[in-house]
Formats: C-alpha cells, structure tokens, sequence
C-alpha cells in the first residue's frame, strides 16, 4: 500500500499478533520512523486470528481509562493523541519528570524483571540501557529539540525484534 499524505492516518497497526516477526518489524520500523521524523500516529496491534489458537504471548493494546469515562470516546482520543500503550508484558510507560523516567503498571503477567532493557530513539539521539526501577535519563544534554518524538521501548536480555516486551506511548519533548 502506498500512502503518501500519512496526515490522513491515525494509527498504524505495528502487531499483528499471528504474523511472521518479519513482518511486524517491518511495520514496527515503518512507524518508528514516520513519527520520529515528526509524523503524529498511534501504534495499535491485531488479531487475525481465524480458528483456534493462542494469544498468551501476543502483543495488546492499551489505553488510560478513567472509571467513569465512556471506553469509546476515550480510545478514539487516545489513537488521535498518539496516546496507545502496547504490551505483552505489564503495560510500560515513559515519561518526562525531570527527566525521562519510566513506570509499569501491573497486569498480571510473569516476565523476568531483573533482566529488562530500556531503549530509548528521538531525530538526534538514541541510548540502550538495562533497566533499574530507579533510573532517570538525563534529556538536557541529549540533542533534542522542543516537539520532538522520543520513542520508548523495554527489551527483555537484549534488544532485538524477537525481546521487545513493550512500547510506551510516544513522547513528545
């Protein structure tokens, strides 16, 4: 498909949970890039699932709700505001306190914490740490500009389509 107006486009399914892993990088790194270069567009995830199967381990999206809002209106706000979690794992976030921090908000999923991978990508600037609970992320001295994207993702060992546990939502500095 050839899109050449991504204005027009609010989200960008980046796993379709049945698929090869070839092909949800591929749309995992089409997305990274369009809204690294400033397009604005949510990530969502699939299920093309047509028969039995298993999604256990499949990626899912995720957004804030409050209980009292009405569920629909607030995942069209989230897909227009580029406000969508995904996740195998706990849903992940990060998020610019005085610096970039990170939080994960519990789903009951058995992963190993001790072994998590943050990776962090922007225009100008790009970082792989392992995880601590208390890590803070120095942005001042990063390169990046006022609007600009900053994608987060959490590995599990090492970063690599085949680790990738979780994105947060994308962060505009």
């Amino acid at each position: 498909m050839n899109i050449s107006d991504y204005s027009l486009v609010d989200f960008i399914e980046i796993f379709n949970n049945p698929e090869p892993t070839l092909v949800n990088e591929k749309a995992l790194n089409l997305w990274e890039e369009l809204v690294i270069n400033g397009e604005k567009l949510s990530m969502t995830t699939g299920m093309d699932l047509h028969g039995k199967g298993s999604l256990d381990k499949g990626f899912y999206t995720y957004v804030k709700v409050d209980e009292n809002e009405d569920v629909d209106k607030t995942l069209e706000e989230a897909i227009k505001n580029c406000k969508t979690f995904i996740s195998k794992i706990d849903v992940f976030e990060g998020y610019i306190d005085d610096g970039l921090r990170f939080r994960f908000y519990p789903m009951s999923k058995d992963y190993n914490k001790d072994n998590l991978v943050i990776s962090v990508t922007s225009k100008n600037f790009s970082l792989c740490e392992k995880y601590d609970k208390d890590m803070v992320i120095d942005l001042s001295d990063k390169n990046i500009e006022c609007g600009d994207a900053i994608v987060v993702k959490v590995y599990e060992d090492k970063v690599g389509i085949e680790n990738l546990l979780a994105i947060s939502p994308v962060i505009y500095y």
